[in-house]
């Protein structure tokens, strides 16, 4: 049985102790423009966070969307007017009632990724941290002009929607 020792050897790797290893995959260097790029979007990186933290819960959804589903089934059966009707309505709502809870199996799962997203995101933003100043949200300019929030805040204007200057669309 050939020994690992042997193996090694014929591979002709170089031996640390009497070679260095020289690392081949060194990053390249990095532009100016490289460098000013990365610190303006490091610097607005608390401005993902609101895409990552929804304001609407999903469960909350899913939870309306149950008791429309339960409503909708009470009144369809009630109002309907035949026998025929009736069948067509039962399995009208039987069918509404498993998507429903597809949806809400899925709203479950999709809970449980989001609460992971949001934890991978803060810990992102705490080794970023380290190295990069982070702007807080209120300090950050508006694109369409140099307000920041807390500018528009003390102003007394409140954005609207399709208000171009506060970003919101």
């Amino acid at each position: 049985m050939i020994q690992l020792k042997q193996i090694l050897e014929g591979l002709n790797l170089p031996n640390a102790k009497t070679q260095p290893v020289q690392q081949t995959d060194a990053a390249p260097k990095m532009t100016t423009e490289q460098k000013r790029k990365l610190s303006d979007m490091v610097s607005k990186f608390n401005e993902y966070g609101k895409a990552i933290y929804r304001e609407a819960d999903i469960m909350e959804i899913s939870n309306h969307l149950q008791e429309i589903s339960n409503l909708a089934e009470s009144y369809a059966l009630n109002e309907c007017g035949d026998w025929f009707e009736e069948g067509t309505v039962r399995r009208n709502m039987l069918e509404l009632k498993k998507y429903n809870e597809s949806f809400s199996k899925i709203a479950k799962e999709a809970k449980v990724r989001q609460q992971q997203m949001e934890a991978l995101y803060e810990d992102m933003g705490r080794v970023l941290e380290r190295y990069f100043d982070i702007n807080d949200l209120d300090h950050v300019k508006h694109p369409a002009d140099d307000r920041t929030a807390t500018d528009i805040a003390a102003s007394g204007q409140h954005p609207t929607v399709g208000d171009q200057r506060s970003g919101v669309v």
